[in-house]
């Protein structure tokens, strides 16, 4: 019997001891409240270390320079939201003039034109006819004020050919003063382009003073 009262009474002691034990407030574990991707280090919440992404830079986009002024961007034109770079237009130069290829038969002087060794029929009952011939300062001071207006038509039959050479204008004048005929002697480039019928307009409109005689004159032009 007294066995059986200290067997119960051991029993008795160590299930109070465990209720006690029971009975007692448990302490909080710090852990629990770590979140996903926190780990526990000495109760305390440690982020964990994610090794950084790479960042691609968008390099910026430049035309490469063409020498000329660029064309704005019209109103309206989609830039660089669109994702797709667009390029400087450049301005359109004027192209250079067509070079002339000048044949050998270009080259080659020519002469045409009127006759100018005609024979004058005279009125020997006109008072304005005299002896005297024209000086060249007299026939100077009717052509020289016009030799412009010579040069213009050389250099429109020439045009952007590279031509080398000489004109010569030649032209008879009668005793009454009015030119009764013109001849040119140029490279045939120039005869094929209009020389003569532009020469013999100009020439045809010159007055020279009433002389004695007919006489024919020249007047040389170089070509550089």
């Amino acid at each position: 019997m007294r066995g059986f009262l200290l067997g119960f009474l051991l029993c008795a002691l160590l299930c109070g001891g465990a209720y006690y034990q029971f009975l007692l407030p448990q302490p909080s574990d710090p852990c629990r409240v770590c979140s996903t991707g926190t780990r526990c280090v000495a109760e305390l919440c440690i982020a964990q270390a994610v090794p950084p992404q790479p960042v691609v830079k968008k390099r910026g986009w430049r035309a490469r320079p063409t020498g000329s002024a660029a064309t704005p961007a019209a109103a309206g034109t989609p830039n660089s939201g669109s994702g797709t770079p667009q390029a400087d237009v450049a301005t359109p130069e004027a192209p250079p003039p067509p070079t002339v290829v000048l044949r050998p038969e270009d080259r080659r002087q020519q002469s045409v034109g009127d006759k100018l060794n005609t024979t004058e029929v005279i009125n020997m009952e006109d008072a304005r006819l005299s002896d005297r011939e024209l000086s060249q300062d007299e026939f100077d001071a009717v052509f020289r004020p016009r030799q412009g207006d010579i040069l213009g038509c050389i250099d429109d039959a020439r045009g952007d050919a590279q031509l080398e050479g000489q004109v010569a204008v030649a032209f008879r004048v009668p005793r009454t003063g009015k030119v009764s005929g013109v001849r040119v002697e140029a490279p045939t480039y120039l005869i094929d382009h209009g020389l003569l019928a532009c020469v013999r307009k100009v020439i045809q409109s010159l007055s020279f003073p009433v002389s004695g005689k007919s006489q024919v004159v020249t007047y040389p032009f170089q070509l550089r």
